[in-house]
């Protein structure tokens, strides 16, 4: 599919992410997310079309988590592919502080 995306939603803070996340792009993707962070009450991630992630896109969400903690805000995951499933599920199992991951619905 190529590099990653991001797709502003209907709704403030929605965004669909699409495409390969990883050392290429992450560091732009993460801006661009921060921002969105600091200007929304909360972001809602729709990962449905992300095609790979690597462990710089788990991190990155990591940093996204604790800004959002930070901030006394909160960022929501949803639709992760099964690749990035498995990898949030082996490289944090308990989860990642300020990000909710659900698979409930479309964002």
């Amino acid at each position: 599919m190529g590099l990653a995306s991001l797709i502003p939603g209907e709704s403030p803070g929605v965004f669909r992410l699409r495409g390969d996340l990883d050392i290429s792009n992450v560091e732009a993707i993460g801006r661009q997310l921060e921002d969105a962070l600091r200007e929304n009450e909360d972001l809602t991630l729709d990962l449905e079309g992300l095609t790979f992630m690597d462990s710089q896109g788990l991190q990155m969400l990591i940093k996204l988590g604790k800004q959002a903690l930070e901030q006394r805000k909160s960022v929501r995951v949803a639709n992760a592919p099964g690749q990035v499933r498995r990898l949030f599920d082996l490289a944090v199992p308990s989860g990642i502080p300020g990000v909710e991951i659900t698979d409930l619905g479309n964002t």
